[in-house]
C-alpha cells in the first residue's frame, strides 16, 4: 500500500521526481533564456516577461487555495492510504471528507477561473497598449491567459495528489508538462513564432496536463465520489476563515514577486522590463531548484503535525531547511561565476541588469527562500499568521518601486525588492519561533 507519512529518503521517488522536475527546468531554462535575446528584439523581450508577470494574475483565482488544499488533504490522509489498486482505504469519516473536499475544490476552481481570466485579459490589453506598436502581442496575450487558466486548474488537481503524499506522481506529472512546454517553446521560438512561442505552449501543456491527470486517476476519483463514501462536509465553514487570510497573503505575494516587471514596463519601457524580467527569472530558477527540499517535505510536515509527533516534525523540517539554503548558495555561486567569466563576450549578459544589481536581487531571493520555508511550517498548522506581514511587504515594495521609477536608473529597482524582504524577515522569524515554542 502507498500513502501515510512514511520516511524521507534522498532516494525516494518523491525526491527523485521533484529533483528531476526542477533539474529539467534548470537545464531547459537557460536554453530558453539564451534563445530569447537571439530570436526576440529587446522590445519583444520586454513583452515576453510582462506576459509572464501578468499571467501570474491567476493568483487571484487561487488566492492560496491550492496551498490550503495540500494541508487539508494531508491532515485527512494521515489516517488513509492507497491500496494496490489505487483505491483510498482507511478511516471511513476521513475518506468521506476527502471526497466532499474534492467536489468543493472543483466547483470553487471553475467559478474563480470564470471570473479572473477575463479580467486578466482585459487588464493586460490595457497595460501593454502603451508599448511598441510594432510588436504583435494581443492575440498571443489572450491565448496565454487562457493557458494560465488551465494550468491553475491543473495546480489544484496536483495539490490533491501532494496532500495525499503522492508527491512523486504529482512531480512526475509536472515534469511531463514542463517538458512538453519547453520543447514546444523552443521549437516555436526558433521558427520565428515570436510571442506565440510563449502563449501556445502554455495553452497546450495546461490542457494536456488536465486531461492526462484526470484520465490517470479516473478510478480513484470515481471511487471517492461513489454514493457509499460521499458525506458532505461544511468546507465553507472550515476553509473560508483561513482562505480569507490566505487570499490577502497570496495577493500580496503577487505584488511582491510579480509586480516589478509590469511596473518597469510602464515607467521605463519594454527594453528595461526585459532586462529586469530576465534577471528575476534566473534568480527564480535558482530559488525553485533550492525549494525542492521544502516541496517534498510539505505533506509530511502536515501529517506529523496531525499525528502530534513533534520530534520527527522538527528533525524533518530543520534538515530540509538546511539543504534548501545550502542548495541556493551553491547555485548562486555557480551562476555568478559563469556570468563573470562570460560577461565581456556575452549578448546574454548584456540583456541582464548590471552585476551589482544582480547581487542585490540574489540577496532578496535568499531572504524569500527563508521566508517561504518558515511560512510553510506555520501554514502546515492550518493557520495563516503572515497576512499583515505580507501586506506590509507588498506595499513597501510596490510603493518604493513607484517612487524610484523615473527618478533613478533601473538598477535601483533591485534595492526596493530586496529591502522589502530584509526589513520584514525578523518579524517572520519571530512568528516562527512562536510556533516552535509549542514543541519545546
Amino acid at each position: 500500500m502507498t500513502g501515510g507519512v512514511g520516511r524521507f529518503s534522498l532516494f525516494s521517488a518523491a525526491f527523485r521526481n521533484t529533483a528531476a522536475n526542477q533539474l529539467w527546468r534548470i537545464l531547459a531554462g537557460p536554453l530558453v533564456l539564451l534563445l530569447i535575446p537571439i530570436y526576440l528584439s529587446a522590445e519583444a523581450q520586454g513583452y515576453w516577461y510582462t506576459f509572464v508577470s501578468l499571467g501570474a494574475l491567476t493568483v487571484f483565482a487561487d488566492l492560496g487555495f491550492s496551498a490550503i488544499i495540500v494541508h487539508f488533504v494531508a491532515h485527512e490522509f494521515a489516517r488513509l492510504e492507497f491500496d494496490r489498486a489505487g483505491f483510498v482505504v482507511g478511516d471511513v469519516q476521513a475518506r468521506a471528507r476527502l471526497a466532499s473536499l474534492f467536489i468543493f475544490a472543483s466547483k470553487w476552481s471553475f467559478g474563480m477561473l470564470a471570473l479572473v481570466v477575463p479580467i486578466s485579459i482585459a487588464l493586460g490589453l490595457w497595460l501593454m497598449s502603451a508599448g511598441e506598436a510594432g510588436v504583435d502581442w494581443k492575440s498571443a496575450w489572450v491565448i496565454y491567459s487562457v493557458g494560465c487558466g488551465f494550468n491553475f486548474f491543473l495546480t489544484v488537481l496536483l495539490a490533491f495528489l501532494e496532500g495525499s503524499n503522492r508527491v512523486a506522481e504529482a512531480q512526475r506529472q509536472r515534469l511531463v508538462v514542463s517538458i512538453i512546454n519547453a520543447l514546444l517553446l523552443v521549437g516555436l521560438l526558433s521558427s520565428g513564432a515570436q510571442l506565440y512561442a510563449l502563449a501556445l505552449p502554455m495553452l497546450v501543456s495546461g490542457l494536456l496536463g488536465v486531461v492526462a491527470l484526470s484520465f490517470r486517476f479516473r478510478a480513484t476519483v470515481f471511487e471517492l465520489l461513489s454514493s457509499d463514501s460521499f458525506a458532505p462536509a461544511s468546507w465553507t465553514h472550515e476553509l473560508f476563515p483561513l482562505l480569507k487570510r490566505y487570499a490577502v497573503s497570496w495577493t500580496s505575494g503577487y505584488f511582491i514577486l510579480q509586480s516589478i516587471p509590469p511596473l518597469v514596463f510602464y515607467f521605463y519601457g519594454p527594453i528595461d522590463a526585459g532586462r529586469v524580467g530576465l534577471s528575476m527569472a534566473i534568480w527564480m530558477a535558482i530559488f525553485s531548484l533550492s525549494n525542492v527540499w521544502m516541496v517534498v517535505a510539505t505533506p509530511k510536515v502536515s501529517m506529523q503535525i496531525s499525528l502530534g509527533d513533534s520530534t520527527q516534525l522538527l528533525h524533518l523540517f530543520r534538515t530540509h531547511f538546511r539543504l534548501s539554503v545550502g542548495t541556493f548558495l551553491v547555485g548562486s555561486a555557480l551562476f555568478l561565476s559563469a556570468l563573470l567569466i562570460s560577461h565581456p563576450y556575452s549578448l546574454f549578459a548584456q540583456r541582464l541588469l548590471p552585476i551589482e544589481a544582480l547581487l542585490i536581487l540574489g540577496l532578496g531571493w535568499l531572504a524569500q527562500l527563508v521566508v517561504s520555508a518558515l511560512a510553510m511550517f506555520m501554514r502546515a498548522h492550518k493557520e495563516e499568521p503572515l497576512m499583515w506581514v505580507s501586506v506590509a511587504m507588498a506595499a513597501q515594495i510596490v510603493i518604493s518601486t513607484v517612487l524610484l521609477a523615473g527618478q533613478f536608473d533601473v538598477r535601483f529597482i533591485a534595492v526596493s525588492f530586496t529591502a522589502g524582504f530584509l526589513i520584514w524577515l525578523p518579524q517572520v522569524v519571530k512568528l516562527y519561533r512562536g510556533y516552535l515554542s509549542r514543541y519545546e
